[in-house]
C-alpha cells in the first residue's frame, strides 16, 4: 500500500512490485552498468550484485558518470555507495573480480542478471552461467558502439530466446575494429544512458508480460540507433 511516504508510489502502475524483490547481478558497471544500477537502486530494488574488478580512472568520470573523488576505487564499491546516496539503502555485494571468478550458490543464484561488459568472450560467459544455472535467471545484455546500441533478452517466457542469442554470437575477434578491440572505445555518455534505461525498462517489460499485465510479444531483440532517432524490434545492425 502507498503513501505520502511512500518514495515509489509514482511508478506502481508501470513497474511490478516484485520487481523490487528481484535479486539481480549487474556485471560489468562502466558507461552502462553504472547507470543501471543506480537507476535499480532509484526504483527499490533491494538486492544488487555489482560484479566488476577495475578502479575507477579519470576517463571513467567523463564517459561512466564517475566523481572525481571516486578515483582509485575500485568501481563497485565506488557505484555502491552512490545506490545508496540516490535509493534505500539496498543490500548490494560486489564482486571486485571478473565474472568467471563469481561462484553462484544454490539458492543464491539471481532472477535477472544484467551483462554491460565490452568484450564477446566474456558475454558469451554470462550467457552460459544464465542459461545452465538452475533458477535459469532473464538475462538482458546491452552491446553500444557510438551512436548504436543493441539490446537482447534471454528468458524461458521465450524459449527460443536463447537459441538466438547464441546464433548471433560470434568471436571477439570479428568484433568491430578498433584500437584495443572494445566497442566502447566509440561511445558518448548521452548513448549510454539511453541504452542503459532501455534495458532496465525491457526487465520490466520481462516482468509485465508474465503477470499477464500486458498481452505481447516480448521482443528479445532491440536497436536503437540514436543518429535517426530510431528503435527497431528484432534488429540486427553492426557487429558490436
Amino acid at each position: 500500500m502507498s503513501g505520502p511516504n511512500d518514495p515509489y508510489e509514482r511508478q506502481e502502475l508501470v513497474v511490478p512490485d516484485e520487481f523490487q524483490g528481484q535479486r539481480v547481478m549487474v556485471v560489468g558497471v562502466g558507461a552502462v552498468g553504472r547507470p543501471i544500477a543506480l537507476l535499480l537502486a532509484q526504483m527499490g530494488v533491494r538486492h544488487v550484485a555489482l560484479v566488476d574488478p577495475d578502479s575507477v580512472e579519470l576517463p571513467n568520470v567523463a564517459t561512466q558518470g564517475y566523481l572525481v573523488g571516486d578515483i582509485g576505487e575500485p568501481k563497485v564499491l565506488a557505484t555502491s555507495h552512490a545506490m545508496g546516496e540516490v535509493g534505500s539503502s539496498p543490500y548490494s555485494r560486489e564482486y571486485e573480480q571478473r565474472f568467471s571468478e563469481v561462484t553462484w550458490v544454490q539458492g543464491d543464484e539471481p532472477d535477472l542478471v544484467f551483462c554491460c561488459v565490452d568484450d564477446m568472450e566474456v558475454r558469451k560467459e554470462v550467457f552460459e552461467a544464465c542459461r545452465e544455472s538452475y533458477k535459469r535467471p532473464v538475462m538482458v545484455e546491452g552491446r553500444l558502439a557510438g551512436d548504436y546500441g543493441r539490446i537482447f533478452t534471454c528468458t524461458d517466457r521465450v524459449p527460443d530466446s536463447w537459441d538466438k542469442w547464441l546464433a548471433g554470437w560470434f568471436p571477439q575477434t570479428e568484433a568491430e575494429p578498433n584500437e584495443d578491440g572494445r566497442c566502447t572505445t566509440r561511445m558518448t555518455a548521452y548513448a549510454a544512458q539511453v541504452l542503459a534505461g532501455l534495458m532496465v525498462r525491457q526487465a520490466v517489460e520481462v516482468l509485465r508480460v508474465e503477470d499477464g499485465w500486458i498481452e505481447t510479444t516480448l521482443p528479445t531483440e532491440l536497436g536503437v540507433d540514436l543518429a535517426v532517432m530510431a528503435l527497431d524490434r528484432g534488429a540486427v545492425g553492426a557487429r558490436t
